[in-house]
């Protein structure tokens, strides 16, 4: 292509929209009006990353700019909370019940455990669902490889690769294609803030001994 024909596309694109800045900067706590949802997002200006001078607001800030992208990939799964109350650097644990009082809009998943108990995991099912689960300190999100309509049967395969020494984890990353790909599907593989590498991708839905069937083979 042209110098000439190549400038005439860029400038037939159109112009980036600059992002839409969520949270004011200048509050600890604010009430956000999200698709005719208001969700209460606090404790704005406590320090997640210190040392990179990041907040909980850019925390949130940043789940809002990806969640157009995000959301179909959390979209009705139980959502495991890995919470952070006090930053990227301090203790955290896991929760799986959705805490009370929540919004009345926060839809849950119903998951029976092996002991007899039954689990109501919180859903994002939308921007406001998505910000009130990070609110709650959850830096990373920990979605269910199964939707809830069958738990049973899982339609996500993610292999989890951590670093060792002496260990090749970027070739042991490509080595995981095959699974995936043998089920006829596209995988990813990707690297973690933590230097570790995974492979993620769909996986067709089948029963779960088909499954553990297939994923040996």
């Amino acid at each position: 292509m042209s110098r000439r024909a190549l400038a005439k596309r860029r400038a037939a694109r159109p112009a980036a929209t600059p992002p839409v800045r969520l949270l004011p900067r200048e509050t600890d706590t604010v009430e956000a009006r999200i698709g005719g949802r208001a969700v209460t997002l606090t404790n704005l200006r406590k320090p997640f990353w210190p040392e990179e001078g990041i907040v909980k607001r850019d925390l949130l800030q940043y789940y809002f700019d990806v969640a157009p992208v995000l959301l179909p990939h959390l979209k009705d799964r139980a959502m495991v909370m890995k919470r952070y109350p006090g930053g990227a650097g301090a203790p955290f644990f896991f929760m799986k019940r959705a805490p009370s009082p929540r919004p009345e809009w926060i839809e849950t998943c119903a998951i029976e455990h092996g002991s007899g108990r039954v689990i109501d995991f919180p859903m994002v099912q939308d921007v406001a669902s998505l910000l009130w689960v990070v609110n709650l300190g959850c830096i990373d999100l920990n979605p269910w490889y199964a939707r809830c309509d069958d738990t049973d049967r899982p339609d996500y395969l993610h292999f989890d690769l951590d670093p060792v020494k002496g260990a090749e984890t970027v070739s042991r990353c490509r080595a995981t294609r095959s699974p995936p790909a043998r089920a006829g599907s596209t995988s990813t593989c990707r690297s973690c803030a933590d230097r570790r590498r995974s492979r993620s991708g769909a996986w067709p839905r089948r029963s779960r001994r088909r499954w553990r069937s297939r994923a040996r083979g």
